[in-house]
């Protein structure tokens, strides 16, 4: 199979993944196909590097961004929980609290630790600063990572301000985990709106 996954949610609205990548494993992106799409950002799941050619995904996507002149970011999780030692640089790399790699930190442009209901802590050029997230009564925490991942990366595209971004992205991921579901249900042209004013009404 292409792969399955079973979401259990529990009382507190958290979740458990559980699941197998089945045909996910032989997931292969190379240099050409990268520089073919000419993208002004790349970005990686983590999960994609746990397959056996992890590595040479990387590698493809470190050199194509360097072609490029672009960013390239990195989502850590399961990264770090597996123990996985990967040689990340110039990267933006994104990890949960907890499970982020000192060395990684270190070597990457910038690194955003996702905290939950207290925000996130930003790490850029050696300083650390905490972004505090709205308080929100939380209904579904399902794919808030991913909705914080996106936010930030359009609104540092958007922007070149690495505080901006953070502000945004703890936002909408508020936003998302007051809804039940796996997106953030929000018409394109407010969103370039909110992130202008960089305010968002809950």
């Amino acid at each position: 199979p292409t792969g399955f996954l079973i979401v259990v949610l529990d009382v507190n609205s958290e979740r458990t993944m559980i699941g197998s990548r089945g045909a996910n494993e032989k997931l292969e992106v190379s240099q050409d196909e990268l520089l073919s799409l000419n993208p002004d950002w790349i970005h990686i799941s983590g999960y994609c590097l746990l397959n056996k050619k992890g590595r040479k995904i990387l590698y493809n996507v470190e050199q194509a961004a360097k072609k490029l002149s672009i960013n390239y970011s990195i989502d850590m999780e399961d990264i770090e929980t597996a123990g996985l030692d990967f040689s990340i640089a110039q990267s933006i790399i994104f990890c949960n609290e907890g499970f982020c790699n000192d060395k990684n930190a270190i070597n990457s442009k910038i690194t955003v630790i996702k905290a939950g209901s207290r925000g996130c802590y930003r790490i850029y050029n050696g300083e650390v600063v905490q972004h505090n997230a709205p308080k929100v009564s939380v209904k579904d925490t399902t794919a808030a990572g991913d909705a914080f991942d996106a936010a930030f990366i359009h609104a540092y595209w958007e922007k070149e301000d690495v505080d901006l971004a953070c502000e945004f992205a703890n936002k909408i991921a508020a936003k998302k985990v007051t809804k039940k579901g796996n997106w953030v249900k929000m018409p394109f042209n407010k969103f370039l709106i909110e992130l202008s004013k960089a305010n968002i009404k809950f």
